[in-house]
């Protein structure tokens, strides 16, 4: 094996390290959500087509929609709903930190994937400090997002929830969103650059649905509850295939052959 060989697979080692790494705390942190629990919201049968309150509570458009999520103020069933909203959203301040770094990790992963191919594009830095960038966005995005959900549940009726309040939720939510979407789309065009005429092509088409889902559930007067379909199948679904590659890849034995995708 020549040295460039040796020092590119150390590199994509490591690479698959640090998204191994990153996916373990996501799993972690998104198990412990879901023993919380994901209930349906207060209006299950809604004409929006939601069926988890966790994402219609992050994209209501008006206060009325928030006791539509919730339910009434001071009911068994509305103290039950915002407890678990209260709760995820607490345990979110960690979440918020993992899937944005796990993101970056598979960024990097790809980056240094596209260059250990010779592949031009994705390799160079642009695209990879780019990728930070929405990962941090996403941060950013979620953390806000918290802050105006953690409030949201303290309103004992509609009129005590303002416009603006509903403004400020819609702006970060779609900051995150909006950075994680495209993110999926950076990661489907690494994809693509990096699986050549090779079957793996056929998994990038997974990262562009999940963009495009978001973007038509983000727009005005779009279909919010794709957002919550891409978010629950398609992204969970790409994560994994760049997950078990990562892994494909950590336990690869060294050889002096061409790295192939």
């Amino acid at each position: 094996m020549n040295q460039t060989d040796s020092n590119q697979q150390k590199r994509i080692k490591r690479a698959s390290l640090w998204v191994m790494i990153a996916a373990a705390a996501t799993i972690v942190t998104a198990a412990i959500i879901m023993l919380v629990g994901n209930p349906a919201p207060y209006l299950a049968d809604n004409a929006f087509g939601f069926k988890s309150a966790i994402i219609w509570f992050e994209l209501v458009n008006s206060p009325a929609e928030v006791f539509d999520v919730l339910g009434p103020y001071g009911t068994s069933d509305g103290d039950y709903l915002r407890l678990v909203m209260d709760t995820i959203n607490e345990i979110d301040f960690a979440f918020m930190i993992a899937y944005p770094a796990l993101m970056a990790a598979f960024m990097y992963y790809l980056y240094v994937l596209n260059g250990a191919l010779g592949r031009v594009y994705f390799s160079e830095r642009f695209y990879l400090y780019a990728g930070f960038i929405l990962a941090v966005c996403m941060w950013l995005g979620d953390l806000m997002e918290n802050i105006q959900l953690l409030q949201l549940t303290r309103a004992e009726s509609v009129q005590a929830i303002s416009d603006g309040d509903i403004l400020a939720l819609q702006v970060w939510t779609r900051v995150k969103w909006g950075a994680l979407f495209l993110g999926m789309l950076h990661l489907g065009l690494a994809w693509f650059a990096y699986s050549g005429r090779k079957w793996t092509l056929l998994l990038g088409p997974i990262f562009i649905a999940t963009f495009l889902m978001g973007l038509f559930g983000l727009v005005p007067r779009g279909d919010r509850a794709l957002v919550e379909l891409a978010s629950s199948i398609f992204m969970p679904a790409s994560w994994i295939i760049v997950l078990i590659h990562a892994i494909s890849k950590w336990f690869q034995p060294y050889v002096s052959n061409r790295i192939e995708p």
